[in-house]
């Protein structure tokens, strides 16, 4: 199986303390990272208007990606809303903040109410309302 985090994901689950990589490297995932969230990582860590912490957050995650050696997928041209989209349409798991995608997407990874990572899918999702 394969997951594709996207950078806010990755960044709230350091917020929460929470080992995302051994926990999904445990369900048997993969991880796979979109180029266009490392850009954007690299752009909020330059930004003067983001706080330290959030700067201190992305330096970890970009030390995470380089250190584990996760794979960087490119999205191409158009939204990457609608590329995750496809990615989930097509089998892979998305881990991502997007709460409309979250709902859209038929395989998602998110973060539950104990700190740690689940692993959803439209059925699943439609048993618990």
């Amino acid at each position: 199986m394969k997951v594709i985090l996207d950078g806010r994901f990755m960044i709230e689950c350091l917020r929460k303390r929470i080992d995302f990589i051994s926990q999904l490297k445990d369900k048997g995932f993969s991880i796979a990272v979109p180029k266009e969230s490392i850009q954007e990582l690299k752009d909020i860590k330059r930004s003067p208007l983001q706080s330290k912490e959030e700067k201190v957050m992305v330096n970890e995650v970009m030390d995470i990606i380089k250190r584990e050696k996760i794979e960087k997928k490119s999205a191409g041209q158009g939204k990457m809303s609608d590329w995750l989209l496809k990615q989930s349409n097509d089998g892979f798991y998305i881990g991502t903040q997007d709460s409309v995608l979250r709902r859209k997407a038929p395989n998602v990874v998110v973060i539950n109410e104990s700190n740690g990572i689940e692993i959803q899918t439209t059925e699943r999702r439609d048993e618990n309302g």
